[in-house]
C-alpha cells in the first residue's frame, strides 16, 4: 500500500501539467480504486487476526496486545496518507473541471470560425468531449464511494484499538471535508457537460440562421440582377 501511495501522489502532482492525458487519468483512478480495494482486504485480515482466540497467558496476551496495536498503528498511518492523496486528487479533479469547460468554450467558438470544418466533424468532437466529462463524473463518483470506504475502515480501526481516538477524529474531519469536495466536483462535471450541449445547440441554430439569412440575400440579389 505504501508503495502504491508513493505512486499515486507522483501521478496526482502531474495532473494539470503538459504530463495530464486521458491515459494518465486512467491509469492514477485505477491504482486509486485498487489500492482502496487492498486497504478494505487488509482491515479484514486485521479484524479475524484481533479476533483469534487470546493466549491464557498474560505475558503472550500483553504481547499480542502491543503488537496488534503497533501493527494498527501503522497501517492508519498509510490510510492517512493514502486519503491525503485522494483529497489532493478530489481537488486537481474539480479545478481540471473548470479548465475543460472554458477550454471547451474557447474552443466552440474558434470552430465557428473554420468554415472547413463539417457539421459531421464538429458533431464527433462534440461526442468526444461529453464522453470525456462522463468519464471524469465517473471516476469522481467512484473516488467518493472509495473516500468513504476508507473513512469506514478507520471506525474499524477504532474499535480494535481504543486509545487511538484523537487521530481518528481528525481523519474523520477530513473525510466529511472530501466528500463536499468530490460532490462538488461531481456537480461540475455534470453542469459542464450540460454547458457544452446548449451551446453546440445555439451554435447550430445560429448556422442555421445565417444560412437562411444567406440564402434570403442571395435569392434577392439574384431577381435584382435578373431584373
Amino acid at each position: 500500500m505504501s508503495q502504491n501511495v508513493v505512486t499515486i501522489r507522483r501521478m496526482v502532482d502531474q495532473l494539470g501539467t503538459n504530463q495530464d492525458n486521458d491515459q494518465l487519468r486512467s491509469k492514477l483512478h485505477d491504482l486509486e480504486h485498487d489500492t482502496s480495494t487492498l486497504a478494505q482486504g487488509t482491515r479484514e485480515f486485521l479484524t479475524r487476526f484481533n479476533n483469534l482466540p487470546k493466549s491464557e497467558n498474560e505475558e503472550e496476551r500483553r504481547k499480542f496486545k502491543i503488537l496488534m496495536e503497533r501493527i494498527t498503528r501503522e497501517y492508519a498511518e498509510v490510510l492517512k496518507n493514502f486519503q491525503k492523496v485522494q483529497l489532493k486528487t478530489a481537488e486537481k479533479e474539480k479545478a481540471s473541471v473548470v479548465r475543460a469547460k472554458y477550454e471547451i468554450s474557447e474552443s466552440d467558438k474558434g470552430q465557428e470560425q473554420q468554415a472547413a470544418m463539417t457539421m459531421q466533424q464538429q458533431d464527433q468532437l462534440q461526442q468526444v468531449d461529453i464522453q470525456s466529462l462522463r468519464d471524469r463524473q465517473e471516476a469522481m463518483a467512484q473516488l467518493e464511494t472509495d473516500i468513504s470506504d476508507v473513512n469506514q475502515i478507520f471506525k474499524d480501526l477504532a474499535l480494535m484499538v481504543h486509545d487511538q481516538g484523537e487521530m481518528l477524529d481528525s481523519i474523520e474531519a477530513n473525510v466529511d471535508n472530501a466528500q463536499i469536495h468530490v460532490q462538488q466536483g461531481v456537480s461540475q462535471i455534470a453542469k459542464a457537460a450540460e454547458y457544452q450541449r446548449k451551446y453546440r445547440r445555439k451554435r447550430c441554430f445560429c448556422i442555421l440562421m445565417l444560412i437562411v439569412v444567406a440564402a434570403v440575400l442571395a435569392l434577392i440579389i439574384y431577381l435584382s440582377v435578373k431584373t
